[in-house]
């Protein structure tokens, strides 16, 4: 079958719909800038780093779980990045409707309890399904994957791999969308 594609840069797939991915990299570099502008562009049909097209008609619903913001900082955030793309009115539209910040700085949101699915992961699956957009959802942000992967699943393969497969039932969610985490490279690697 033809790949939906949620970022192309000249035709070619850079994130493809419905795939879980990883943005990885050491602590304080940017990623969590770099997903919110992806967010924004997603909902915006803007393009990404000014590289990055958007396809016509991928635009759309976008949830953004900020594990480590409050609303006052998720605020700040979204303000500078809309401030310096300089997004026009109808963007600035479509972004209202369109993007679901979620800050939840002080909250417990780990999907893995000993090994099993937790009930917050029930319930953040649950809230997501009956959130959604007509259309579905396109992409799913979580930041960082540390918040909500649980402590287990930092110094356990199985466990991260269950993690993993959490993450890939959030892609059966409406739209099929995409969910990236945001993950910190470890100080050995």
């Amino acid at each position: 079958p033809e790949r939906r594609n949620l970022l192309e840069n000249n035709g070619a797939c850079v994130i493809p719909m419905g795939k879980v991915g990883f943005f990885v990299g050491e602590g304080g570099i940017g990623k969590s800038w770099a997903l919110t502008q992806l967010a924004i562009s997603v909902a915006t049909g803007t393009p990404w780093m000014q590289s990055y097209q958007v396809p016509q008609g991928m635009e759309g619903c976008v949830m953004m779980a900020m594990g480590e913001e409050d609303i006052e900082e998720m605020h700040r955030r979204l303000y500078e990045i809309v401030k310096h793309l300089g997004l026009a009115a109808h963007h600035l539209s479509a972004l209202e409707q369109r993007l679901w910040p979620m800050p939840l700085a002080g909250h417990f949101v780990e999907f893995l309890t000993d090994g099993d699915r937790s009930f917050q992961h029930e319930r953040f699956e649950q809230l997501l399904r009956q959130n959604s957009p007509p259309e579905g959802w396109r992409l799913i942000v979580l930041d960082p994957a540390s918040r909500f992967m649980g402590i287990d699943a930092e110094k356990d393969n199985a466990f991260a791999t269950r993690f993993v497969q959490l993450l890939e039932q959030l892609t059966s969610l409406p739209g099929n969308p995409t969910v990236l985490c945001a993950h910190h490279t470890t100080k050995s690697s």
